[in-house]
């Protein structure tokens, strides 16, 4: 499906028309499994409940702060809505809507999970508790069906969309910033870097070696979820949806000369 309109169609006109919105659908991996193994668990039920905290921590913030993003958190699933303004705050909101995404995640694997999520731009309805519109269809699909082993992904054409917006508000160098936190994939799409943008925002006062081993250690806890919380038969299945931060974290060990990492090995 192809949901095609021109953003500056949109500047400058009054709020009775509909404006396009960044969208974002986040979704924990191994949610499920987790919540029927362990859900009697105290500590292991735990894990699950700080993951869960935080997305409604981000719902409670967003929605009552003076801020355009609007939040919608339901089970493991968190929606975030931005509508795509033209004015000073857009860059600002932006950045705050991308740091939301990237908290959600640096909780996630802490506490010995993955996040999956779709980022596109739709048209959307958002109404107290009611949202639907071809913009949240979209972003739902997107996490649903492709982006498998933890990754945050746009669509090339919605990439485009957002790299034109971005060049209306940001104030630095835009194409500098999406070289950066935006990766392009050999399935056609663009994954944004959250680790990249984690240790870019977060952890500025540790050092690249220091943020590497915080980072192993997160993927250490992610690995051994899954093998307390998968049955046999599907743990290398599990495992396999490692393999994008596996190969995120060796890049980053490669520019600083460490080891790599393997499943095995962590």
């Amino acid at each position: 499906m192809d949901y095609n309109f021109d953003l500056a169609h949109y500047q400058g006109k009054n709020d009775s028309i509909s404006k396009p919105y960044l969208v974002s659908a986040l979704d924990i991996l191994g949610f499920s499994n987790h919540v029927m193994m362990h859900y009697s668990n105290d500590s292991l039920r735990d894990d699950v409940f700080w993951v869960l905290s935080e997305m409604q921590s981000i719902e409670d913030d967003l929605n009552d702060e003076t801020t355009s993003i609007t939040a919608r958190f339901f089970s493991d699933s968190l929606f975030l809505f931005l509508p795509l303004d033209y004015n000073a705050q857009g860059a600002e909101e932006t950045r705050t809507f991308l740091r939301t995404m990237t908290n959600l995640v640096d909780v996630a694997l802490s506490n010995g999970f993955l996040v999956r999520g779709g980022l596109c731009i739709g048209e959307c309805s958002i109404k107290k508790s009611m949202m639907w519109g071809p913009g949240i269809v979209k972003a739902h699909l997107l996490e649903e069906k492709i982006a498998d082993s933890g990754r945050i992904i746009i669509e090339g054409q919605d990439y485009v969309r957002l790299h034109k917006y971005f060049e209306y508000v940001y104030e630095d160098d835009t194409n500098k910033f999406f070289s950066r936190f935006f990766v392009s994939e050999n399935d056609g799409c663009f994954v944004f870097d959250s680790v990249e943008y984690m240790f870019d925002v977060t952890y500025v006062e540790l050092d690249g070696i220091e943020v590497l081993e915080r980072y192993k250690r997160h993927l250490s806890i992610v690995k051994e979820n899954i093998l307390c919380s998968s049955s046999e038969d599907r743990i290398c299945k599990h495992l396999a949806k490692m393999s994008w931060h596996l190969r995120r974290y060796n890049e980053f060990a490669r520019l600083l000369g460490q080891p790599e990492i393997t499943t095995e090995t962590l």
